[in-house]
């Protein structure tokens, strides 16, 4: 599929789940989202989109969920703390909670 076609569709699809969505500014074919305390997986994984939206809040990460209905998304507004090492995008909520997003491509984790 053409990739203007393809953002178009995925744009389409994510709009479903958040009216606020506008754009897509990067993305990442997969992706799931862990519990720094155990590692374990909280059960959201998928492609990873970058996104920005209408209104404030205006960027976002949203993973559309293979694993279940509910999706994953984390507004860039909504953690205290970002880093980036060899395997993971590690992030602290803003109520304190350290979570960590894996992405399958290291350059992928640089850019997004």
């Amino acid at each position: 599929m053409d990739p203007v076609a393809r953002k178009k569709l995925n744009l389409e699809v994510l709009k479903r789940h958040d009216a606020n969505i506008c754009d897509i500014l990067d993305q990442s074919p997969h992706c799931f989202d862990t519990q720094k305390n155990s590692w374990e997986k909280l059960g959201y994984e998928g492609v990873i989109f970058l996104t920005q939206g209408k209104a404030a809040p205006y960027f976002s990460l949203f993973v559309l969920n293979r694993l279940a209905i509910e999706n994953f998304s984390l507004h860039l507004t909504d953690f205290e703390e970002i880093n980036l090492n060899a395997e993971f995008i590690i992030y602290q909520t803003s109520e304190g909670e350290a979570c960590a997003l894996w992405l399958y491509e290291q350059k992928d984790r640089e850019r997004i």
